[in-house]
């Protein structure tokens, strides 16, 4: 399913050169995106203040926030509310490490309920805070309390994503396909070709998910080769926004690779040339994919990406970027 994402993917796979012409084009981006390791100052230590006398028991973090989780509580305090589900008690309890917070000019509070203590939600509320999120083992309720400055507490992830793949075989064709809206055929947007894809998952790329999505849809293998435009859209689901990344893929032998539906997302798929692409019935917003799709065959310019290691995070993260062509990596010839 699509999901609330930060829009920055990380990802665990080795740095890879895409070939020797894009470190001639690019060495300085490449030095900067493979070489080059930035140093941080070393964040801020936690504060040391203790909650120890205290019947609901939290931690300061980096941002000068109480932490409090009722999973990890450990006075006999809490363990007297808990067998008792005393509420009253426990609103009790959340207004003291309040108390306690603003004593010692804390910017706010974070309160982490999971599913087992969903019975002190109501004593959360009276006691002061406030929904932040809700995910299925828990939820997170906060309350801002520096009285001098907006609430800087960040808000949740606001944004799905999606992507979808101009997958291009050895013989000049675009893997097309008409999708089962709602389960119904007559629908008009059933009538659609468009582009395979789909929802990208938790901690995923968008070019792994990109393959999945073409290979649980069509069962066509492609490998994803960079990006070529995305669409971002607001008051989408719940409304939140949405991004949706046009990718460029290409599949070889595809003669020994056998097109096989979802039977429960899509009615019919097949290879078109690129000549006969556009005839197709289309919607505008592939329509427009599909002509930047053309563009890239003419100039070479796409987004391609590299990777570069996140020394904050101590992550690898992937890195999107223009390419004028020519660096090779898309494995397309320009016309």
């Amino acid at each position: 399913m699509r999901i609330f994402l930060n829009l920055k993917v990380r990802v665990t796979r080795t740095v890879l050169l895409h070939s020797q012409r894009e470190q001639k084009i690019f060495p300085q981006l490449i030095r900067l995106c493979s070489t080059t390791r930035t140093t941080f100052p070393p964040a801020s230590p936690k504060m040391d203040l203790s909650f120890d006398h205290l019947p609901i028991r939290g931690s300061v973090n980096y941002h000068k926030s109480l932490e409090i989780d009722l999973s990890k509580q450990e006075s006999k305090e809490f363990e007297d509310m808990s067998r008792d589900r005393d509420t009253e008690s426990v609103k009790e309890g959340l207004k003291k490490c309040l108390e306690e917070s603003e004593k010692h000019s804390l910017q706010g509070a974070w309160l982490k309920i999971p599913v087992a203590f969903a019975w002190t939600l109501q004593s959360a509320v009276d006691a002061g805070f406030e929904m932040h999120h809700a995910q299925k083992e828990h939820v997170m309720m906060s309350k801002w309390l520096n009285k001098d400055r907006v609430d800087s507490h960040p808000i949740y992830a606001h944004h799905f994503i999606g992507v979808g793949g101009i997958v291009v075989n050895e013989k000049d064709e675009v893997l097309c396909i008409r999708e089962k809206y709602v389960g119904d055929l007559k629908h008009a947007y059933s009538q659609l070709w468009k582009l395979p894809g789909g929802h990208v998952d938790p901690g995923e790329d968008l070019g792994t998910a990109v393959e999945r999505e073409v290979s649980e849809e069509t069962n066509i293998k492609a490998t994803f080769k960079g990006l070529l435009a995305f669409r971002h859209m607001h008051q989408f689901r719940y409304g939140c926004s949405d991004m949706y990344f046009c990718c460029l893929l290409s599949a070889e032998d595809t003669d020994n690779q056998t097109i096989k539906i979802s039977e429960y997302e899509v009615h019919e798929c097949k290879w078109v040339p690129i000549s006969d692409f556009e005839q197709l019935n289309l919607s505008e917003l592939n329509r427009l994919f599909f002509k930047q799709y053309l563009q890239y065959r003419k100039t070479g310019v796409f987004m391609n990406f590299t990777y570069n290691q996140n020394v904050r995070r101590k992550t690898t993260d992937i890195v999107y970027y223009s390419d004028p062509g020519g660096s090779g990596s898309a494995d397309q010839d320009v016309e």
